[in-house]
């Protein structure tokens, strides 16, 4: 072969972070908890206050309250009152998220992708692991936390209200009202407005539906959703034989604390080591970065690279997800499933 010398070799474009081709394998989620839990903070607590006064990883952190006292049942008026109130404190619980990753000076001498464009991938890879996760911790508690109320109309299994298709599927059946029954409901339970539901994909497709049947449809289902605001989450999971699931609750019922350690507040280098804070860019949380600076023997993974120059980077945060005090059973947080028949399959797309 006389040309072999000068034959074309592979050309190759670099994907940008923006373009279609790998945006897809980029993609962040739906944080629908996450973010109903960001809204709703500052109505339950203080949240600067609360993340300001811890001061180390190792500091219990509590909070004062009042217990509601119950209805009197007197009818005489008397010359003197008697009775106490109560008081009760809560400890608020932290989660530690961390993610981490390393880049090797040595393999990106030898790749087409260059140290900075490698390190803003795994960057944003790692923001969208944390989001996840919080996402989950916020869904996680919202499961541990909700219970059965005061509400009449749907029945409990597990303390969970039951919706039955023909209250949610206006597929099959033209009265599709349970938001506003679950509204009745909340009620019963004396919240009335800024009503809350956190819920997975195919909660989406059915409020979104019975939304669709607004004024000037044949039946408009949409008058159930004033006072509401809805969020959507993959973090969610159906029971067995539930079309979609809700968690309602009113706004400033749940929240998210973020709290990073004081000494990355406030920056240190020795060189080697580097503490320093980041606010990311898509929810303003605070994350701490530990960058680490060292010399590796490389030389099983990359040719050459026996005294390799390395950087490492861990991000971390704790979490707190707190909800209003209870002296009761009742939580304030109610879980609704919406049930399916024989004839739907769970999870199918009953809304249309």
């Amino acid at each position: 072969m006389a040309y072999t010398a000068t034959v074309l070799q592979d050309a190759i474009y670099k994907a940008a972070q923006t373009d279609k081709f790998q945006s897809a394998e980029l993609r962040k989620s739906s944080y629908g908890a996450l973010e109903a839990a960001m809204e709703s903070t500052n109505l339950l607590l203080p949240k600067t206050e609360l993340e300001r006064i811890r001061q180390a990883a190792t500091q219990t952190e509590k909070i004062n309250t009042f217990v509601r006292e119950a209805d009197g049942i007197g009818t005489s008026r008397k010359c003197s009152g008697s009775g106490t109130g109560t008081s009760a404190q809560t400890t608020v619980s932290w989660t530690t998220l961390v993610e981490e990753f390393k880049i090797s000076f040595a393999e990106t001498q030898g790749n087409q992708y260059t140290y900075q464009e490698i390190f803003n991938n795994r960057f944003d890879q790692k923001l969208r692991s944390l989001y996840n996760r919080i996402d989950a911790l916020v869904v996680a508690q919202l499961e541990a936390s909700y219970s059965a109320g005061a509400g009449t109309y749907y029945t409990n299994f597990n303390n969970a209200k039951q919706v039955p298709l023909s209250d949610h599927d206006i597929s099959n059946n033209r009265a599709a009202l349970w938001v506003n029954r679950m509204m009745a409901e909340m009620m019963q339970n004396d919240f009335n407005d800024d009503i809350v539901g956190v819920g997975d994909a195919f909660l989406k497709a059915n409020t979104m539906a019975m939304l669709n049947q607004g004024q000037g449809t044949a039946t408009n289902l949409g008058f159930q959703f004033s006072g509401t605001n809805w969020n959507f989450t993959n973090r969610v999971t159906n029971n067995t034989g539930r079309d979609a699931t809700a968690y309602i609750f009113q706004n400033g019922i749940i929240g998210l604390l973020n709290w990073i350690r004081p000494e990355y507040t406030q920056g240190v280098d020795i060189g080697t080591d580097v503490w320093s804070r980041f606010t990311d860019p898509v929810y303003g949380m605070n994350f701490e970065l530990k960058m680490k600076k060292q010399c590796e023997d490389n030389s099983l993974l990359f040719s050459g690279a026996q005294a390799d120059y390395t950087e490492s980077f861990v991000i971390a945060a704790d979490f707190a997800t707190p909800t209003a005090y209870s002296s009761t059973s009742n939580s304030f947080i109610y879980k609704y499933e919406l049930e399916n028949d024989n004839n739907v399959q769970s999870g199918s797309g009953s809304y249309s």
